[in-house]
């Protein structure tokens, strides 16, 4: 017939545009931000139809490209990083051994995996995510990085620690055969930019950064 289509952009903290009817506006606005408080398998956490007074509207969520971040332990660069990594659209996963050692409150993006072998873990993280390596363990960490250095779908592998420690897991890897270069992949030390302190929280928003 003769509607004619209108657009409302709606955020948390805005809306532009308008529907032609004040009640309109406010129950697409309303609606909106009900979904964009929702995780997106929740309903109605994502697009859908809407029906005011016979108006049919469809609310179209279009959500920030999040990213992946796998953390290998709970130390205080760890939780600190964790926090850090709260403010930002990353689906992060939290792994370490110390099953109760973990803060009672976490960001909402955070899953905690608490394993007895996160070494084996690391077959199961998602293509294309960030890994970051800060256990308790030289060990541990080397035992992540180098189950890790059998994939090739990472997008970035960090590893805490010195030059030093570097050296070290540079001489492990190739008395086990592996090349020089597969260790090159290897981000060690990490945030080591333009932020020069020895504070966790500090080194975890470099390693953000980073």
């Amino acid at each position: 017939g003769d509607a004619v289509a209108a657009r409302l952009l709606v955020t948390v903290g805005a809306a532009v545009g308008t529907l032609g009817e004040v009640r309109l506006d406010a129950a697409a606005v309303a609606d909106a931000r009900a979904r964009l408080a929702k995780r997106p398998d929740e309903a109605p956490g994502g697009s859908g139809s809407l029906d005011i007074a016979g108006v049919p509207l469809f609310v179209h969520v279009c959500r920030p490209a999040t990213f992946a971040v796998c953390v290998f332990g709970n130390g205080h660069v760890g939780r600190a990083l964790v926090q850090v990594l709260g403010a930002l659209p990353a689906s992060v996963q939290w792994f370490d051994t110390r099953e109760h050692d973990f803060p009672a409150h976490l960001p909402g993006n955070v899953e905690v995996v608490a394993t007895d072998a996160p070494e084996r873990d690391v077959g199961h993280l998602p293509a294309g995510a960030y890994v970051v390596v800060m256990t308790h363990s030289h060990a541990l960490d080397f035992a992540v990085v180098e189950a890790a250095l059998h994939r090739d779908d990472w997008r970035y592998l960090g590893l805490i620690g010195s030059r030093a420690k570097r050296h070290q897991f540079e001489r492990r890897l190739d008395a086990r055969g592996v090349p020089p270069e597969v260790m090159s992949r290897v981000t060690c030390p990490i945030g080591s930019g333009a932020l020069k302190s020895k504070e966790p929280g500090v080194i975890a928003v470099a390693v953000a950064a980073e």
